[in-house]
């Protein structure tokens, strides 16, 4: 979903995103009422879609600012845009190592949906390929997971959650001792 706030988007016209750094081929635009609908071209004001060239789901980041490449020196990007940081993280691998691309192609989808979650490939010598996924808690970490099983049939295994964390240690001569 798009909301031009500027100018007008039409098919074959060349954007480019903000944060993403990449150009892309604008392949349709359209509304949606309630289906999807191409048009010839979105303007000002009006709420719709875009379907470009993009290569992986990442590029696609909610809140990015897409724009005419020749306009970058005067772009201002959408300010209410911050990027959420996860505080836990599971491993996440498939039961199957021959489930990996399906699994794969699972995960992705659901983390389009919820751009909360951050997915970094992982492996262990055990488990084979994964993923490493961070949530914003506990509870979503179910949810993403219970996801996977009701809407992709994946069957996967999940690590042990675990929480990342920062210490500072201010004089004290009694850790400095241990080190």
């Amino acid at each position: 979903m798009i909301a031009v706030k500027d100018g007008l988007i039409t098919k074959g016209q060349k954007i480019a995103s903000y944060n993403g750094h990449k150009e892309y081929d604008v392949v349709e635009v359209g509304i949606m009422y309630p289906n999807l609908m191409p048009t010839t071209c979105l303007t000002s004001g009006q709420i719709g879609y875009v379907i470009c060239n993009m290569k992986t789901v990442k590029e696609a980041s909610v809140g990015e600012t897409l724009f005419e490449p020749s306009k970058r020196d005067i772009i201002v990007p959408f300010a209410a845009f911050t990027a959420i940081k996860p505080t836990v993280y599971a491993g996440l691998f498939p039961v199957e190592t021959s489930e990996y691309d399906d699994l794969k192609e699972a995960v992705e989808r659901l983390s389009l949906n919820d751009p909360s979650v951050t997915v970094t490939p992982d492996s262990s010598p055990a488990l084979g390929l994964g993923w490493k996924i961070g949530f914003l808690g506990m509870l979503h970490m179910e949810v993403f997971t219970q996801r996977l099983d009701q809407e992709h049939d994946a069957n996967v295994i999940l690590t042990a959650p675990s929480v990342e964390y920062k210490a500072v240690i201010k004089d004290n001569e009694t850790i400095r001792k241990k080190r």
